[in-house]
């Protein structure tokens, strides 16, 4: 074990190994050396010590069944070396990690469909999704596209595809929540059509730049655009303009 220890590329070897020794002190040495075994195989195995060792002090029983679980623990140490904004998430979550290491977990390109039924069952109240529970939806299916990612699961366009999925998704389930609010306060948006028959009036949302190609990266604005058939009004007591209403 010592040789191991000697063969990470630590940046303070010496603080390394003392919080290695902290870290893995009651732990069984099957775990321990998978641990050691682990951060020789990252690019930040400084960044990897430091997220295990706050896994372990803030979540006990979190760090407890990822040590367990040979699968969860190579995807923390992957993560935790990778991303701080998704080590956080795991820090605090746990159990998202614990989530992808049932068969198959990582080994397909989600489609939309699948995102939407995902975040219906992740948003559990009713009317418009707060952002923050968007956030949290988000952040965790990032931790499953960034895995698939740097364990060479998914090809560049995988990665892309799914990240313009998951973005469809979360726009799909915010603008209807939206719109069935709006209806349930003004009515339906209708125009007029050229018969003189009041219709319900539609609307587009439409992806352009990366998003419209399916090709989003992790740092990618979205850029839209907003399209609704005809002028008219909502058809009730509290009417307002379609205008208004998109």
């Amino acid at each position: 074990m010592p040789r191991l220890l000697e063969e990470i590329d630590f940046r303070n070897p010496t603080r390394a190994r003392a919080e290695i020794a902290k870290l893995t002190g009651l732990l069984p040495e099957a775990i321990s050396t998978r641990i050691q075994v682990l951060l020789a195989s990252v690019p930040e195995p400084d960044q990897a010590l430091h997220y295990l060792d706050r896994l372990r002090t803030e979540n006990r029983a979190g760090f407890d069944r990822i040590a367990n679980s040979p699968a969860a623990l190579g995807y923390a140490i992957t993560i935790f070396s990778y991303s701080n904004f998704l080590s956080e998430a795991v820090v605090r979550h746990p159990e998202w990690l614990l989530q992808l290491t049932t068969a198959g977990a990582l080994h397909s390109v989600l489609p939309v469909e699948e995102y939407k039924q995902r975040l219906k069952a992740f948003v559990t109240t009713a009317g418009v999704p707060a952002p923050l529970d968007l956030a949290r939806f988000r952040r965790q299916q990032l931790l499953r596209i960034v895995l698939r990612d740097v364990l060479g699961l998914g090809s560049l366009s995988d990665v892309t595809e799914e990240l313009s999925n998951l973005a469809d998704a979360i726009l799909d389930l915010t603008y209807h929540r939206i719109r069935d609010e709006l209806i349930a306060r003004h009515g339906v948006p209708r125009f007029i059509d050229p018969a003189g028959m009041a219709q319900e009036c539609g609307f587009s949302v439409i992806s352009l730049g990366k998003l419209g190609g399916k090709e989003l990266n992790y740092s990618s604005d979205i850029d839209l655009m907003f399209a609704y058939l005809a002028n008219g009004e909502t058809d009730s007591a509290e009417s307002i303009t379609n205008k208004e209403v998109f």
